[in-house]
């Protein structure tokens, strides 16, 4: 059960689905979409990988923007901006599909000036669908910790190439 709002479901009649900027108070339910959503997705990994406790260790120093639907988060996505590199987008399972990862990633690549990377795990095929479908294209692989994964990049949307 969400920390937040254990009942908001999508089939629950919502107004839309808002993205907006990290508060102190989203902790604890980010905490747990980064625990929940990591270890469904990747269930053969160590799950303390993806413990509640790393959110702030993984996460420290990147800016975070929220999902929300009826005023419970839904998911995050997170960016390194030195790079800059999208390190994390969780969505809950319940939401995918509606728009929230697409409104993130967006709000994300508004606020840089310059191609945006992430990485993707082979093994990750919806989440591949997904960046190809919005526009992603493939800069590379590589490998890590045991791990392969699909570098994407795109340009913000008033970067000319």
């Amino acid at each position: 059960m969400s920390p937040d709002n254990g009942n908001l479901s999508p089939q629950a009649e919502t107004k839309c689905i808002t993205a907006r900027p990290f508060r102190a108070q989203d902790r604890m339910a980010c905490a747990w979409l980064f625990e929940i959503i990591q270890q469904e997705i990747f269930a053969d990994d160590d799950p303390e990988k993806f413990s509640r406790e790393r959110f702030d260790i993984d996460t420290r120093g990147e800016e975070i923007w929220v999902a929300e639907a009826d005023g419970s988060v839904i998911g995050f996505a997170s960016l390194w901006r030195p790079d800059p590199f999208i390190h994390y987008l969780l969505i809950r399972r319940d939401w995918r599909g509606r728009g929230a990862g697409l409104l993130l990633l967006n709000e994300l690549l508004a606020r840089v000036d310059r191609p945006v990377d992430l990485k993707c795990r082979i093994d990750n095929d919806s989440a591949r669908r997904f960046y190809l479908r919005n526009d992603w294209y493939e800069a590379g692989r590589g490998h890590q910790d045991g791990v392969c994964y699909i570098r994407y990049r795109k340009e913000p949307p008033h970067h000319c190439r």
